[in-house]
């Protein structure tokens, strides 16, 4: 498997003078926790969150702060968030009708 931990780290290993930090949609921050080294991703590198339909994103973002701040030595999570319009579509759905053979060229930036 591939695990975004270990992509960031080869990125800060490779531009050491770099600053990485990841964007993710609120569906991803919601299930975060569930990631391989979730609390080093967002204390180490943090992340930038745009908004996706249905999901609460300071919601979700509080409610990661209090339990970091639960935790022993209190990690701080580092989590950004945008002010942008909502899109309706999301990256996994791009890369499926990519894969299906779909054009989704109105979708890529």
């Amino acid at each position: 498997p591939q695990y975004t931990i270990r992509t960031l780290d080869a990125l800060s290993r490779r531009e050491p003078q770099g600053s990485f930090s990841l964007v993710i949609g609120a569906d991803n921050l919601q299930s975060i926790r569930r990631w391989r080294d979730a609390g080093r991703i967002l204390t180490e590198y943090g992340v930038t969150v745009y908004p996706r339909k249905g999901y609460d994103i300071e919601r979700i973002r509080r409610r990661l702060l209090e339990e970091a701040a639960a935790e022993p030595g209190h990690p701080v999570y580092r989590i950004r968030t945008i002010d942008a319009p909502m899109v309706e579509i999301s990256s996994t759905e791009i890369r499926e009708g990519m894969a299906a053979g779909r054009d989704m060229s109105a979708y890529l930036m």
